[in-house]
C-alpha cells in the first residue's frame, strides 16, 4: 500500500513538473490567439499594420526574394498592429511567428524575422541559430540602433527597414572569422593530442591579420 501511495505521489509531481515546462515553453494565451489569425505570411513582407505602400512592399519583397535565391537565407518582415498584441508580448509573438511560418531552410535554421509595431514603437529582429555565427545579438542591436532607428524617428519606416535589410545582408556576406590558436609550449614535432592541451596554454587570435600585427609588434619590441 505504501509503495502505491509513493508511486502515485511521484507521478503527480512528475505530471505537475511537465505541465509547468509546457506552460513556460508555450506561447501565452494572447500570443496563441494571435498566431491562429496569422497562420500564414502574406509574402516576404506581411504588413498587418498597413504602414507600407504597395510599391514599397513590392520593393522589400524583391530584395528579400533575390537574397534568398542567392544565399538560401530567408528573411521575413512583419508589421503588427498595436491592437493585436500588448507591448509586453510583442517580442514573444515575433519569435513564435518565425517558428510558425518556418522562416529559414529546414536543417539550416537560417531564417531572420524583422518584426515592428509602429503603434508600440517596438522592433524585434529574431535570428535563427544558423545565422548567429555571422550575425550576433550585438551586431543585430548595432544595426537596429545605428541604421534602422534613425529613419524610424523620422517616421520613415520603409527606408528604415530597407536600410536594415541591406545592412543585415552585408553582414551575412562577410566571411566567418576563424580563430587561430598557438601553443608556445609545444612544437609541431611534439606528439600531442587535444587531451594534452590545458586551458591557459593557448594564445588565440581572432583572424590572421590580428596574428600578423601581434608578430610584427613582438618583433619590434625584441
Amino acid at each position: 500500500m505504501i509503495i502505491k501511495i509513493q508511486s502515485t505521489y511521484f507521478q503527480c509531481v512528475l505530471l505537475s513538473m511537465l505541465a509547468l515546462v509546457n506552460a513556460a515553453c508555450s506561447p501565452k494565451p494572447q500570443v496563441r490567439e494571435r498566431l491562429e489569425s496569422l497562420s500564414r505570411p502574406l509574402g516576404w513582407t506581411s504588413d498587418y499594420e498597413h504602414i507600407f505602400t504597395k510599391a514599397q512592399t513590392d520593393s522589400l519583397n524583391f530584395i528579400m526574394a533575390s537574397f534568398e535565391a542567392e544565399t538560401t537565407n530567408e528573411i521575413a518582415v512583419v508589421t503588427i498592429d498595436s491592437n493585436s498584441v500588448i507591448k509586453e508580448e510583442f517580442d514573444s509573438l515575433i519569435i513564435a511567428l518565425g517558428n510558425r511560418w518556418r522562416v529559414g531552410k529546414k536543417g539550416r535554421n537560417n531564417g531572420i524575422v524583422i518584426g515592428l509595431s509602429k503603434g508600440h514603437r517596438r522592433i524585434r529582429i529574431s535570428n535563427g541559430y544558423g545565422i548567429e555565427t555571422k550575425l550576433s545579438d550585438e551586431e543585430t542591436k548595432r544595426i537596429i540602433d545605428s541604421t534602422i532607428l534613425p529613419y524610424f524617428k523620422k517616421d520613415d519606416y520603409f527606408e528604415g527597414v530597407r536600410q536594415g535589410l541591406l545592412a543585415i545582408m552585408q553582414q551575412l556576406a562577410q566571411p566567418v572569422a576563424k580563430r587561430i590558436c598557438l601553443y608556445p609550449k609545444y612544437s609541431s614535432s611534439d606528439d600531442i593530442t587535444l587531451a594534452d592541451l590545458k586551458i591557459g596554454e593557448a594564445i588565440c587570435f581572432e583572424d590572421a591579420e590580428t596574428l600578423r600585427i601581434f608578430n610584427s609588434a613582438k618583433t619590434t619590441i625584441l
